[in-house]
């Protein structure tokens, strides 16, 4: 299955790509345009967006089994866990976790001993551009290169307002210097941005699965890149799934086709189904005896 996301930022975006001083510049990289020209365009990296959706989709499993689990499988759900010099090549149990752990199966990682492969592959975000058209194949008048803007802000120094620094006594003598000027590169309000998502071989319990993950996500005030403390991050977007429906999010409010919500019901129930099952994370974490043929 192959989903098409498009996103509008109504907010400036910050995706930093690196910081020198006080200076925030946008993440880029370069590729070649319809006329063959290298340039370098600003985008939305696929990582940082999955890495989202994962925490997202690992909050609706312990959320809604109000349980709390160990640190490896902490990080298996959260971060994919990390490779061990033990990995084998265990077949059954493999089958075992994409079978009891549909999360896991699509979102991939290390448990103690073995490594799952996940099943989504998924593009950068890239702005409709006419640049981009080779890879969003969408007609735009827009050029890349009005998408950048910087962006400046000053941390000020409070305890020089005199009718705040009342409020502070005169114990520490050193001087605090706190007063600074910040630049950020951002995304222009207003662009709009592409990305493919692509399931390999997903069962319904699975497809339910990333479809929590997505609804999770935008049901708790979802931004793309950082700084939504300063006011960044802010978009709208649909999620289309073709002959399954839409997910549309818009005014921070969120709508889904009726087929995609009975398959993430179906994949609720089978989490609630487990709530009272305390061995159901073992696997994860290597209590259960591998299902290997001695």
């Amino acid at each position: 299955m192959n989903i098409t996301v498009i996103y509008k930022t109504i907010s400036p975006i910050s995706h930093i790509d690196r910081s020198v001083s006080n200076y925030s510049s946008f993440n880029q990289i370069k590729l070649f345009d319809d006329n063959d020209e290298l340039i370098e365009i600003p985008i939305i990296s696929a990582n940082s967006f999955r890495g989202a959706l994962r925490n997202a989709g690992a909050s609706y499993i312990l959320t809604l089994l109000n349980t709390k689990v160990s640190k490896p499988v902490f990080h298996l759900l959260f971060s994919g866990g990390s490779i061990s010099s033990s990995i084998v090549n265990d077949v059954d149990k493999a089958n075992s976790i994409r079978e009891q752990h549909p999360f896991v199966s699509i979102f991939g990682g290390c448990t103690s001993d073995m490594m799952l492969s996940g099943k989504i592959q998924l593009t950068n975000l890239y702005p409709i551009v006419k640049e981009t058209k080779n890879i969003t194949k969408i007609e735009s008048n827009k050029s890349y290169k009005h998408l950048l803007s910087d962006y400046i802000s000053i941390k000020m120094d409070d305890s020089k307002n005199d009718l705040l620094s009342q409020y502070m006594n005169n114990e520490y003598s050193e001087d605090v210097k706190t007063q600074m000027i910040y630049e950020t590169e951002y995304l222009t309000v207003g662009t709009s941005l592409w990305q493919e998502i692509i399931l390999k071989d997903m069962n319904e319990l699975e497809l339910g699965a990333f479809i929590s993950s997505i609804w999770n996500w935008l049901k708790n005030n979802a931004v793309l890149g950082g700084k939504a403390n300063a006011g960044f991050g802010f978009f709208e977007a649909i999620f289309d799934f073709g002959e399954y429906g839409k997910i549309i999010y818009e005014n921070r409010e969120t709508r889904i086709a009726e087929h995609l919500e009975i398959i993430m019901n179906s994949y609720t129930n089978y989490l609630l189904s487990n709530k009272e099952n305390q061995n159901y994370f073992d696997i994860l974490e290597n209590k259960n005896k591998s299902a290997r043929k001695k």
